[in-house]
């Protein structure tokens, strides 16, 4: 038997995030949902299955924090042999308004 292809899709408690798990959820990927609110991800998890997507899973990751990324990888490396797809969509907007010409690298970078 072919094992399932997995994906973990960061950001993926709402917006495009969770359109594009509940799509490759639905076509058969394992889904691992990335979100750095476990309550949200929880919510999110329990919206999947009531669409009757029982093949995803969360995984708290904040990209903007060193250790909960090596966290949810290490978590990853127990669960799975390999990762076939990973959707980086977490992001944060910065401070607004935002003028390139005088936002500081700092900021950008958080952002970018």
């Amino acid at each position: 038997m072919k094992a399932k292809k997995t994906a973990l899709i960061t950001g993926a408690n709402q917006g495009l995030g969770f359109e594009t798990a509940r799509q490759l959820a639905k076509i058969g990927y394992y889904v691992y949902l990335g979100s750095r609110d476990k309550s949200s991800g929880i919510e999110a998890i329990q919206k999947m299955n009531d669409l009757g997507l029982n093949n995803v899973e969360l995984i708290e990751i904040d990209v903007t924090d060193i250790s909960s990324i090596k966290s949810a990888r290490q978590m990853l490396e127990i669960k799975i042999p390999q990762l076939d797809v990973l959707i980086n969509n977490a992001g944060i907007a910065g401070e607004q308004p935002q003028n390139l010409s005088s936002y500081d690298m700092e900021s950008l970078r958080k952002v970018f």
